[in-house]
């Protein structure tokens, strides 16, 4: 299954919703894996990109949310089923072998932890 198959078992609390659920919780992980780290950030991501995205998502009406939609959303969301299907999708995509290795950036790790000695 593709990640907005996924997003699409994310119930909808909204009572007439605009934007599909998926559509706001696609542009959001989108827009994080950019590092728009923001609600601003995010509506920034959605003007500057809403050309392509209009023509890959194929959505009926021609516009995506704005940043207060995302906020509205975003602070409504059951983050607990978010995490489930975000974490089913993605260990369903990443597929590590057995022997297989991970480098990872030791000083990125060292900067995670506040008090490592």
């Amino acid at each position: 299954m593709n990640l907005i198959s996924h997003l699409k078992q994310v119930r909808d609390f909204r009572t007439q919703p605009r934007y599909p659920l998926w559509v706001v919780l696609l542009l959001v992980i989108m827009g994080t894996m950019s590092n728009c780290l923001g609600y601003r950030a995010l509506g920034d991501f959605v003007v500057r990109h809403q050309k392509v995205l209009l023509e890959l998502m194929k959505l009926p009406h021609k516009r995506l949310p704005c940043y207060s939609t995302i906020r509205r959303v975003m602070i409504r969301i059951d983050y607990t089923c978010l995490s489930q299907v975000f974490n089913d999708w993605a260990q369903a995509e990443l597929i590590v072998a057995p022997k297989e290795q991970v480098a990872v950036d030791g000083k990125s790790i060292k900067a995670s932890l506040q008090r490592f000695r």
